[in-house]
């Protein structure tokens, strides 16, 4: 059996392992190129991990779900789940004040190392149960969290912290007397602002604000793209996922938080409409058009215009045309000249 030169398996090798990741599929690959799966893929494990829309070079080879963190006068203990696509650091809560100890993955003892500036472990592509503990001589002030958490449960002297102090660095306030006090109920409060761009393709920009009070949690946003509309990139400052159907999840907490979503269109619609099966967070969108007259002139029908000045709408998008959008009714683009 004789097999291409190593620079053409590779090219083919990886024409074949790309698209079968863009289509979520098994790679089929032929049986003379078989022997150089190995060495093409060498240090390239990552391949197979998500990558951010806006950023397809970055890849995403871990995602922590929830973490339960308790502390007491002397002791405190963690318990994070977590999905590791690709071999992987995890980084762990704590630092060197507050170094975890007794770590276990799935029940086994795992050596934890300190891997820019934070207690780590090395974990292969599975599911996991990640569990420590700490002793200190009394509570801390404070404990550094990674940036990757997004939901939280935390327990101080056995009581539950609705709300707990946690600001954008990662540090958990752990003896701040606001961690105490009563907190509002679970709330979450979505608005939608839109920028649809004329052109080749046709652009889609929305700012999707949450409004977040009790304590940290995952939720279901909701469909947040139109029937028929590619995502081209997500720019948040809470860990947030959209799947296939245009779905937005995220794992929030309180305060006041924006999800940019940006999604285009290269078929020249006559319409922009959700699907029947679509759940939308909103009923009604706040939605500017920024035409292209040196390449035609349209009218939106199915939308009345409101004075700007009126609404919040986004300060970078105030200068053009706003229509407000009831969710239910398909929006038209009628073209008048080309």
């Amino acid at each position: 059996m004789t097999f291409p030169p190593p620079r053409i398996a590779l090219a083919v090798i990886a024409a074949f392992l790309l698209g079968a990741v863009a289509r979520a599929e098994p790679p089929i690959i032929p049986d003379p190129l078989k022997p150089w799966v190995d060495w093409v893929l060498w240090n390239e494990d990552s391949r197979l991990c998500p990558s951010p829309f806006n950023d397809p070079a970055k890849s995403l080879c871990s995602w922590p779900t929830r973490l339960e963190f308790r502390a007491d006068a002397t002791t405190g203990n963690f318990d994070l789940g977590v999905t590791v696509y690709s071999t992987s650091w995890i980084a762990l809560p704590g630092g060197i004040d507050a170094w975890p100890l007794n770590v276990k993955v799935n029940g086994v003892p795992a050596p934890v190392v300190e891997r820019e500036n934070a207690p780590s472990i090395r974990l292969r592509p599975g599911t996991y149960r990640i569990e420590g503990t700490y002793r200190w001589h009394e509570i801390p002030q404070r404990v550094t969290l990674p940036k990757t958490i997004g939901v939280l449960a935390l327990l101080v002297d056995g009581k539950s912290v609705e709300s707990p102090t946690w600001d954008a660095s990662g540090e958990l306030w752990l003896k701040r007397r606001s961690t105490a006090e009563e907190t509002d109920r679970d709330f979450l409060g979505v608005k939608v602002f839109s920028v649809l761009e004329d052109g080749i393709p046709l652009w889609l920009r929305s700012e999707i604000e949450l409004s977040v009070s009790g304590k940290s949690r995952e939720e279901q946003i909701g469909t947040i793209l139109p029937e028929g509309w590619q995502l081209a990139s997500v720019a948040s400052e809470i860990p947030v996922v959209v799947d296939a159907e245009g779905n937005l999840k995220a794992q929030v907490r309180a305060g006041r938080w924006t999800v940019r979503v940006s999604a285009f269109r290269a078929d020249n619609p006559t319409e922009i409409a959700f699907a029947a099966s679509a759940k939308p967070p909103v009923t009604e969108e706040l939605l500017a058009f920024r035409a292209s007259p040196d390449f035609r002139l349209v009218d939106i029908v199915g939308a009345p215009s409101v004075d700007v000045s009126q609404t919040t709408f986004p300060d970078q998008w105030r200068e053009l045309p706003v229509f407000r959008w009831e969710i239910s009714t398909p929006l038209r683009i009628e073209e008048r000249l080309r």
